[in-house]
């Protein structure tokens, strides 16, 4: 950080080090309207509520392959409530480079400017990886507050391609995803146990695939809408078999 501890008053002069982009030089503090810049203490004193909550439990955004350090920088306000500690342009408005960011909603971001880097939401869900235009695009992950997770490729905040996704109580999908659905080849197991393998579409399970219950039931055949439709053979743990024609699971 800075050379001041805390926050001086607006009439305080401060010295201002061009090479740390820090105060050290003649100045004044004045408000965050008409373009000038306003300085406050730490930049996660701004970080409220599920936003910290998460940040604490996940710890702090590795920054060791960016030979970034943000307390070479002090903390700016760029607009209401809009913070900012790290690189920026020669007009002290634009960030560039490395930085944490803290938005008017208390979304926070810390990474590079484009990414990678971590955005952890006003509802303390966290995406961390590749971002394109400030969404998510690429490689990243994204752990709800609840726990929910998943690992894979997005396209424009959407989970696009291939993909993991979990759940606390256990149950797991894996496979293929289309704007933001399981969509195409993938396999999926409930928390009982139960699994399915075969196709989706638009979220459901739809075409070929088999389904096998926890109790040790089977059906391998046609889908739709996520009911046995078309024809198929469904197999009691028993023994007994039924192959033919379904109508929507019947």
């Amino acid at each position: 950080m800075g050379n001041a501890c805390s926050q001086p008053s607006d009439d305080q002069d401060i010295e201002v080090d061009h090479k740390r982009k820090s105060p050290k030089g003649k100045g004044k503090y004045g408000p965050s309207s008409g373009g000038v810049i306003k300085y406050h203490g730490g930049i996660f004193s701004h970080v409220k509520g599920e936003v910290e909550q998460t940040r604490q439990k996940h710890g702090d955004y590795d920054f060791s392959g960016n030979d970034f350090e943000p307390e070479d920088y002090d903390v700016i306000e760029i607009a209401k409530n809009h913070y900012y500690q790290g690189e920026y342009d020669d007009t002290r408005q634009k960030p560039i480079g490395c930085g944490i960011e803290v938005f008017p909603d208390g979304s926070l971001y810390e990474g590079e400017n484009g990414g990678p880097g971590r955005l952890i939401k006003a509802n303390g869900d966290m995406y961390e990886g590749e971002f394109d235009n400030n969404k998510a695009d690429g490689e990243g992950t994204y752990i709800t507050k609840d726990g929910q997770k998943y690992v894979g490729s997005w396209s424009k905040d959407k989970k696009q391609g291939k993909g993991v996704e979990t759940w606390p109580d256990g149950a797991r999908y894996e496979g293929d995803y289309k704007e933001g659905n399981w969509h195409g080849k993938g396999e999926y197991t409930l928390a009982d146990n139960s699994n399915y393998k075969g196709y989706f579409k638009n979220g459901e399970i739809c075409g070929k695939g088999k389904y096998k219950w926890a109790d040790g039931d089977t059906y391998n055949g046609e889908w739709k809408d996520s009911k046995m439709h078309g024809k198929g053979v469904f197999k009691w743990k028993d023994g007994k078999t039924y192959e033919g024609d379904f109508q929507r699971g019947i």
